[in-house]
């Protein structure tokens, strides 16, 4: 798990320090056009290097779940959007609201007799599975989240240029890259939920010494807290793959992979929307002369949601 994250989360790593230079050379229209090559990439080692599943039963693909999931999160992702524009009483952001519960309940409901469910839903009544999908929620957000707070707020108060910005997130995620390898040789030695909560208590360090962050704080100093954090986040994932499926087997593995994965990203959209909300929010209501307390917020807020994630990281077993 730590070698195969080692990948994962490189990619980030390298990718906010290449994307500055075209965007910064040629516009931010050409940002859209760095992922192309690595697709075609992609599927072409997929074609050569991925084995076909030969003599295993083929399950139905769960379609109908598909397309319930991806209509009810994209009507409530869109909720906070809307509201922040037109009003979190309009018609507009009512309607989202009580569209995505009912198509959110609509997917539930089909899940429980879907015959090869999108998300096995019976995973959800281990109380470790339960705590270990909050920390991944948490971990999704916090993650995207701040990589989405952290060029903005260097480029609008310290006055970074995007390739600049870019480059300021590549000794974390190198950090990241070696921490999350490292972290899986840890697991196989140590308790999954004391280096979760240790992860947890090191990302909450870095957001509130970045809450302390303004314009003079300098590039290593921005750095050096980055990567605080971003250690803490690779010891964190291994262990949290472990502490998920520890009791599970047979099929749940799969399905809780798969769960666990899920909820990590759906937290990146949920924690980079929000926080692009508040932060327009916060921004309003401070003015441009104090946009620097708006992004302190922020950050307090990632501080806060990791801090919390602690209490679910305690439902998760020691062995």
């Amino acid at each position: 798990m730590g070698l195969f994250g080692f990948g994962i989360v490189l990619a980030p790593a390298i990718g906010p320090a290449i994307g500055g230079v075209p965007v910064e050379s040629f516009g931010w229209r050409s940002i859209f056009l760095l992922p192309l090559p690595f697709c075609i990439a992609g599927i072409l080692i997929a074609l050569k290097a991925l084995a076909r599943a030969h003599g295993h039963p083929r399950r139905a693909f769960d379609a109908v779940g598909t397309l319930l999931l991806t209509a009810g999160l994209a009507a409530l992702l869109n909720v906070p959007v809307v509201g922040n524009h037109a009003g979190w009483l309009s018609v507009r952001a009512l309607g989202l609201a009580a569209g995505g519960i009912a198509i959110a309940i609509g997917f539930i409901a089909w899940e429980r007799r879907a015959p090869s469910p999108l998300i096995a839903l019976n995973l959800f009544e281990h109380r470790a599975f339960i705590g270990a999908t909050l920390v991944a929620f948490a971990y999704g957000a916090g993650l995207f989240g701040s990589t989405y707070l952290i060029p903005v707020f260097v480029q609008d108060i310290a006055s970074f240029t995007p390739s600049r910005a870019g480059y300021l997130l590549l000794p974390p995620g190198l950090a990241l890259a070696v921490a999350i390898a490292f972290g899986g040789r840890l697991s196989d030695r140590l308790s999954p939920r004391r280096i979760i909560q240790a992860g947890l208590i090191l990302f909450a360090l870095s957001s509130l010494l970045l809450a302390l962050a303004d314009a003079t704080t300098g590039f290593v100093v921005l750095a050096a807290w980055l990567v605080i954090g971003r250690v803490g986040l690779g010891l964190l994932i291994p262990a949290l793959n472990v502490g998920a499926v520890h009791s599970l087997s047979g099929t749940e593995l799969a399905y809780a992979s798969a769960a666990v994965n899920f909820v990590r990203q759906l937290g990146g959209a949920v924690g980079v929307n929000l926080l692009a909300v508040i932060l327009e929010w916060r921004l309003d209501v401070h003015g441009l002369g104090a946009a620097g307390a708006a992004f302190h917020e922020c950050f307090a807020i990632v501080t806060l949601a990791f801090a919390l994630a602690l209490v679910p990281a305690g439902w998760i077993a020691r062995r």
